[in-house]
């Protein structure tokens, strides 16, 4: 078996946006998918754990808990959910932190999605 080179990261696993990529990329098989959520214990999470995602946690109001998600990733789909906050702000915070992140980490390619 052939190792991908490629790894693509998605905020959001869980989320229905963030599934949805998940498992479309995952029937590819050309590139190792990890899949970053507050709570890997969601049944949703397990699921797309045992079709082949890369689980692990991180938050995007906590950018100490951003490091090792986009670890050695080379695209990351960023996305937020507007209507899930407080204040639009909370949001551009949040988009700041995961750019800051992709950045620090040498990610090649960033999409951004807000709902």
């Amino acid at each position: 078996m052939v190792l991908p080179q490629e790894t693509v990261l998605i905020l959001g696993a869980a989320g229905r946006q963030g599934c949805s990529i998940a498992t479309e990329l995952l029937k590819t098989q050309k590139c190792a998918v990890r899949g970053m959520t507050r709570d890997p214990s969601k049944g949703i999470c397990k699921d797309l754990h045992r079709r082949g995602l890369q689980l692990v946690q991180g938050d995007l109001d906590h950018p100490a808990t951003l490091k090792e998600p986009f670890q050695g990733v080379t695209t990351a789909f960023l996305l937020t959910d507007y209507w899930d906050q407080s204040s639009h702000l909370t949001e551009v915070d949040q988009g700041m932190n995961a750019v800051e992140a992709a950045l620090n980490a040498g990610v090649r390619n960033i999409v951004f999605r807000s709902s």
